[in-house]
């Protein structure tokens, strides 16, 4: 659960509880609690934004097989699958088994996508640092 509608959480659990092998689990504090569980991570994800949790599982050598949003797209990179919008159940089941056919890999590359300079930590500071000194020089501060 990252968040889901009110009301929505027992209805998503019904929904898959005939499903031996998916689990919907509450947010935790403790992301390292779900992520050492999980084998792949889904996300039919309907807005535009780039969900932390696609870095934060490829971190852990964990796929990811999402929606073809524009952002999700550059954020899953080669550490996954992307499935078109509007895909039928049966695509997002064929991307599973894509992912799993070559599982192995998939977690290589998953680690090393998330591992990218882009997304280190001191990039991100350093980036936001020039963007402010930039902002401050044009405003003549």
């Amino acid at each position: 659960e990252s968040w889901v509608f009110p009301g929505e959480f027992d209805r998503l659990t019904h929904l898959v509880s005939p499903l031996d092998n998916v689990e919907v689990r509450r947010f935790t504090e403790q992301p390292s609690t779900i992520y050492r569980d999980a084998r792949i991570v889904l996300l039919p994800y309907l807005t535009n934004g780039r969900p932390r949790v696609v870095l934060e599982a490829q971190a852990n050598g964990i796929p990811v097989v999402g929606s073809s949003r524009p952002a999700m797209i550059e954020t899953i990179g080669p550490g996954g699958i992307v499935v078109a919008n509007g895909a039928s159940a049966l695509d997002w089941g064929r991307a599973l088994d894509a992912v799993n056919a070559q599982y192995d890999g998939y977690c290589e590359l998953a680690r090393v996508h998330s591992a990218r300079s882009e997304v280190s930590v001191p990039h991100i500071v350093d980036s936001f640092e020039r963007a402010i000194a930039v902002a401050c020089a044009s405003a003549g501060r």
